[in-house]
């Protein structure tokens, strides 16, 4: 399959209404499709951002487009999506919320931040085993720089994180 393929089918799946913007944060915030049991995931298809104003956030600007870790978050889409039209888990739907953290730490606990925030806000609590997120599980980041963080915070919460391509082995 050629790059124009790839394109093509991202047009048609925009078209058909497949993928529904998030209408939060447009920089968190790629791509969300509802779902019984929401998959949060993290995707760098910005190698970088560009100027970063603390007094200005949430809003930092990604620069340098990678169209490889574009396709391969069209990968994970189509994955979900193909799941969800079979019989693997009758009568269940699975969800994504995807945000990009353009390769940079702090911008990836400020994704999760925003995908564990029920009614806008992240609670703080004393006991974490109660604790219900609209996002029940994480793909996380290819990075380890960004993928051991975000694992510490997910573990306050409970909340798994899966990492297929991070490879600074913990000691």
């Amino acid at each position: 399959m050629g790059p124009n393929f790839c394109l093509y089918m991202l047009g048609v799946t925009l078209i058909s209404g497949r993928l529904v913007v998030c209408d939060v944060t447009p920089s968190l915030c790629g791509a969300y499709l509802p779902g019984d049991i929401v998959i949060g995931i993290l995707s760098s298809v910005h190698s970088n951002f560009t100027m970063f104003y603390a007094s200005n956030r949430p809003y930092t600007p990604c620069a340098d487009f990678n169209p490889i870790s574009f396709v391969q978050s069209l990968a994970i889409i189509h994955t979900i999506e193909m799941i969800n039209n079979s019989s693997f888990l009758p009568g269940i739907q699975l969800g994504y919320l995807m945000c990009d953290p353009c390769a940079c730490a702090s911008k990836a606990l400020h994704c999760v931040e925003h995908m564990l925030a029920v009614n806008g806000s992240l609670p703080v609590l004393s006991d974490y085993s109660n604790f219900s997120s609209p996002v029940k599980a994480f793909l996380g980041e290819r990075y380890s720089e960004l993928s051991i963080p975000v694992a510490k915070l997910l573990s306050l919460y409970m909340i798994p994180q899966v990492i297929m391509r991070s490879t600074v082995v913990c000691g």
